[in-house]
């Protein structure tokens, strides 16, 4: 059971969403992480998850952005973002659609150091051109080996491909599109136990602060549930929103 196929089901349109997320950890599916923004599921035996996420613009860019530049230093993305209806119960002003995309299924890093990472990418976001090379032989005097190796195989040709892609990336998404850079353990993750994969590598503000009354509203929902006399002149809704 995934979280797509149950818009149908009547019955689920009374629950809230931690509800439905029990229902489908019940059922079989795994839940693979939860973020500030985003829910990932697996239930099959493909090497692949789903990733759903609610309003969250810089990853719609960055997903985008990934699908129209796959690297190796990137998720690999199995479909294009598509749409769902919100069912569940929920405050009346919520979002009326949920995104999800098909995608490799990764393995956490670690002992990877984030904050060094977030350097490097950082040295890239500033360098010109001809810089790019000179911080690719910084790098690789650097006693961080674990990370290097990480990154093809830790020569310098690895390392200014990488930093390449990452110059190419941060330009488009930080640059012209304005978001944020946002490098920490939870957005890096590996491939075959060997390959470094930057996941999720920017935020923008107002969606995380979009992001954080939606995660106080599911809150809100549970205890009025519970305790009707909480937040009495609550207005909720359920059920799919009739398009048109």
């Amino acid at each position: 059971m995934k979280l797509y196929e149950l818009t149908g089901i009547k019955h689920m349109y009374e629950k809230d969403l931690e509800d439905i997320i029990s229902s489908l950890e019940s059922s079989g599916t795994k839940v693979m992480g939860r973020g500030s923004f985003a829910l990932v599921l697996k239930n099959s035996s493909k090497n692949e998850v789903i990733k759903f996420w609610i309003k969250d613009s810089s990853y719609d860019d960055f997903i985008n952005y990934v699908i129209k530049n796959p690297s190796k230093y990137f998720p690999k993305v199995y479909s294009k973002p598509k749409e769902l209806s919100a069912f569940f119960l929920r405050p009346a002003d919520f979002p009326d659609k949920i995104k999800y995309v098909r995608m490799e299924e990764l393995d956490k890093v670690i002992d990877v150091d984030a904050d060094y990472i977030e350097s490097m990418i950082k040295d890239c976001m500033h360098a010109d051109e001809s810089e790019l090379v000179d911080y690719t032989e910084e790098w690789s005097e650097i006693a961080i080996s674990h990370v290097l190796e990480l990154i093809g195989d830790g020569s310098k040709e690895s390392l200014l491909d990488f930093a390449e892609t990452m110059k190419k990336m941060t330009n488009y998404l930080v640059k012209h599109q304005g978001h944020k850079l946002d490098i920490h353990d939870e957005n890096i993750m590996i491939r075959n136990g060997k390959e470094l994969v930057i996941t999720d590598p920017i935020y923008n503000r107002k969606d995380y602060e979009s992001s954080d009354k939606i995660r106080s509203a599911i809150r809100d929902i549970k205890r009025w549930k519970d305790d009707p006399d909480f937040m009495k002149d609550m207005k909720t809704t359920s059920g799919r929103k009739k398009e048109g």
